[in-house]
């Protein structure tokens, strides 16, 4: 995001373009209010939605019936004057709108960036970086586990949680420069007690680590290759999952001669479901590329499910990869003597791709076991869900624990204190710039170019 006068008054669509039965146009700044004012004429009190006419002050034209409203400073999203206009949702009537601002001398508005309404929030100490991200992964998420993550970071969870570990640290820290600068003084001091503070705040962050590795996942989501011999219906089972004819089925044998990535919700989670190249000896370099690249599908997959065909006794199921589930599809051609004489192995299922037999029985499963994989709970969703929280909790936890290695071996010493608050001054920025209190001007752009227009 490129530097611009944060004093400037700014305007987006804070809603879809395109055609639409209502758009929002949002105004932040100094000229918020006159921008408004210039438009339907007399102001209503703070935070009231209203009805109101629009025109163009210089040919007095009416624009549009519209519904207005307008928030105060600090009280608004980004603590300065803001106010929205909800308009019929038609490019001209936003031009218009446009226009009548541009013919008046007196305004001074510029469009706003990607994510500018939001770093101002953050700026005027309205949201902190933790609850932004959580705005940014709300705004893309896809199924009910991410939204359900990214409103607990939205709200502040996370913010709330870092804010109170870096508190708790500065305690620590004045308490070990008080001893410093005072050194001469008779303050009262409490080793063991510093000491199980900061045991206790190296496990409470590490165990919160812990849970991010899994939680990180519902963001990213998560892999499912499907894999077996040819013509056991890997395929026709893709499209069942997917509900679309996403795959070809064939009766020939290697139709599927490269990995398809499709993806789909299961329990909520973001999943890629991989259909894979039926496994056997290759007749040609093509599909022997495409086997390769179902075993390395299955190697680096979260979970593998294995298709067999129910009934089949001739021996021939095809390489065997390593499989967390299986399944015996086509049980719908098994007659009755067939699928009582069939004996399914634990843990298995019996499918028909073609029918929908088993499959919510097996969906069910399945669900569960990706569930197990990312630790999905409340807890979870309290926990860090990017690179940089781990690595400046990371970074925190070191600092914390060379602190505590210092007061562990402290001899009263000046020096030895001297390191102690250093390490804990370590930490201390660690946690400030999780939530956006320590040098974070380039995280900040970078963040912010993942946002829309208008937000």
């Amino acid at each position: 995001m490129t530097a611009q006068g944060a004093s400037d008054t700014i305007y987006a669509l804070a809603s879809g373009t395109g055609r639409v039965a209502v758009s929002v146009l949002r105004i932040s700044g100094d000229q918020a209010f006159r921008a408004l004012e210039c438009l339907q004429g007399r102001l209503q009190p703070h935070a009231q939605l209203l009805p109101r006419l629009l025109k163009n002050p210089s040919t007095h034209e009416t624009l549009d019936r519209a519904m207005t409203v307008r928030f105060c400073a600090p009280k608004s999203y980004t603590g300065e004057d803001m106010a929205e206009i909800h308009f019929h949702g038609s490019r001209a009537v936003l031009e218009a709108v446009l226009a009548a601002w541009r013919a008046n001398p007196q305004l001074k508005l510029r469009q706003a960036e990607r994510g500018e309404f939001s770093r101002r929030a953050l700026v005027a100490g309205k949201i902190s970086l933790t609850q932004a991200e959580g705005l940014v992964d709300l705004i893309s998420a896809e199924t009910q586990a991410q939204r359900r993550q990214a409103l607990t970071q939205s709200e502040g969870a996370l913010a709330r949680l870092y804010g109170g570990w870096e508190e708790r640290v500065f305690l620590l820290l004045c308490r070990c420069e008080a001893h410093i600068d005072f050194a001469d003084e008779d303050l009262p001091r409490s080793e063991r007690e510093q000491d199980a503070t900061l045991r206790s705040l190296v496990e409470e962050i590490e165990a919160h680590l812990a849970l991010g590795e899994k939680a990180a996942r519902v963001r990213t989501g998560l892999s499912v290759a499907i894999t077996g011999a040819p013509n056991v219906g890997k395929s026709s089972l893709l499209n069942r999952i997917a509900a679309s004819e996403v795959a070809i089925v064939a009766a020939t044998p290697g139709t599927t001669r490269d990995v398809l990535r499709v993806r789909t919700e299961i329990a909520s989670l973001p999943v890629d479901l991989l259909d894979t190249a039926g496994l056997r000896r290759a007749e040609d370099a093509v599909e022997a590329e495409g086997i390769r690249r179902a075993r390395i599908s299955a190697e680096q997959a979260d979970l593998v499910v294995r298709v067999e065909e129910a009934g089949r006794s001739d021996g021939r199921c095809g390489e065997r990869t390593r499989a967390d589930m299986v399944l015996f599809n086509k049980g719908d051609l098994l007659d009755e003597a067939s699928r009582c004489a069939f004996s399914l192995p634990a843990g298995a299922f019996l499918v028909s791709a073609r029918t929908g037999e088993g499959i919510g029985d097996f969906l069910e499963a399945l669900g569960k076991m990706l569930e197990d994989r990312v630790a999905v709970s409340s807890e979870s969703s309290l926990a860090p869900t990017r690179e940089r929280h781990g690595e400046a909790l990371r970074e925190a936890v070191a600092g914390l624990r060379r602190a505590l290695v210092e007061g562990e071996d402290r001899d009263d010493s000046r020096g030895d204190l001297g390191l102690m608050a250093e390490a804990l001054r370590g930490a201390h920025g660690a946690l400030g710039r999780l939530v956006g209190r320590r040098n974070v001007e380039a995280l900040l752009d970078r963040i912010f170019a993942e946002f829309c227009i208008g937000k």
